[in-house]
């Protein structure tokens, strides 16, 4: 009267005996699940060609781009018969995703601050010399040999912003956020629109639990930048940490958006919060509060 489990294990094994056209169908089929990493590094050793020296807009999307040759010249749109916008739409959605997760060239990129402005670099040959120097140790991990030359580099050039911004990021690898908020701060006296600067003190004032601080500098990119996502996913961490879980989904969305309108891959972290901040209004019995706030904000997203 039944199909079970069983029977199935049963149906299939005759065919893979019996049935020349199964086989050749199943072996010849390609799951998402295979084709998914190979797409993934094709794409994510394009993106780490790509120049840090650009724009925001510019980096995401040549995000974009490597992603969509990266589906091309690895057959997908054929091996998945990806034959409909819908489709193609979700497989990229899905590399993009995954490449969030699992190239570090994104992040490197995006949270790249190679523009050149007033100050950025120094006209003091031996202060690039320590600064040169000193990111050939940070890159390798190496933090207390940069500081070192770092804080040489700025000695000789107190306006070196991009020196300061590097010595305040070697110290917020060891842990000395205090040290690292400093450094950030005498960046930010050189260039009050320096947005490395602010945006690094507020994740140094994150990592300290320093939640309203964090905001704060979080609140001041949003006013230098205001179509900048960062802030505002930012923001909304910060409202999450304490508990204010109505504003921080407010900011969620918002920033959901805006990573959305730059083309950038992040709006995946954006939706991974709006989910987790779902079970925490469900968790105080808010559900239809949450359901309210996404429809007075046009979303419509499918949650986990």
């Amino acid at each position: 009267d039944t199909i079970d489990q069983s029977d199935m294990e049963a149906t299939l094994e005759l065919l893979s005996n019996d049935c020349d056209l199964y086989n050749k169908y199943n072996s010849a089929a390609v799951s998402v699940e295979n084709m998914l990493p190979g797409v993934t590094d094709i794409a994510c050793d394009c993106i780490g060609e790509v120049s840090t020296n650009i724009s925001q807009a510019d980096k995401n999307n040549a995000i974009k781009q490597c992603t969509t040759e990266a589906i091309v010249s690895s057959n997908s749109i054929q091996e998945l018969k990806l034959g409909t916008v819908e489709k193609m739409r979700s497989f990229l959605k899905l590399v993009s995703d995954n490449l969030v997760e699992n190239c570090p060239a994104v992040e490197r990129l995006v949270f790249s601050n190679d523009e050149e402005k007033l100050n950025s670099y120094s006209t003091n040959e031996k202060a690039m010399e320590f600064y040169l120097d000193g990111i050939d140790y940070m890159e390798a991990e190496k933090y207390s040999k940069a500081i070192k030359l770092y804080e040489k580099a700025v000695k000789l050039d107190p306006k070196f912003v991009f020196a300061w911004d590097n010595l305040g990021r070697s110290y917020r690898q060891i842990n000395k956020f205090d040290k690292a908020i400093k450094a950030y701060e005498k960046s930010y006296e050189v260039d009050s629109l320096n947005p490395t600067s602010i945006m690094n003190m507020a994740v140094a004032y994150n990592y300290k639990n320093d939640f309203k601080s964090a905001a704060f500098w979080y609140e001041k990119l949003i006013e230098v930048n205001p179509k900048d996502p960062e802030g505002h996913y930012g923001l909304a961490l910060t409202y999450m940490n304490q508990q204010l879980i109505e504003d921080s989904l407010k900011k969620a969305i918002d920033a959901r958006q805006l990573y959305l309108e730059s083309n950038s891959p992040y709006s995946a972290d954006a939706e991974k919060m709006i989910g987790f901040l779902y079970r925490m209004f469900v968790k105080e019995n808010k559900e239809d509060l949450f359901n309210k706030i996404c429809t007075d904000n046009n979303l419509n997203i499918k949650l986990d």
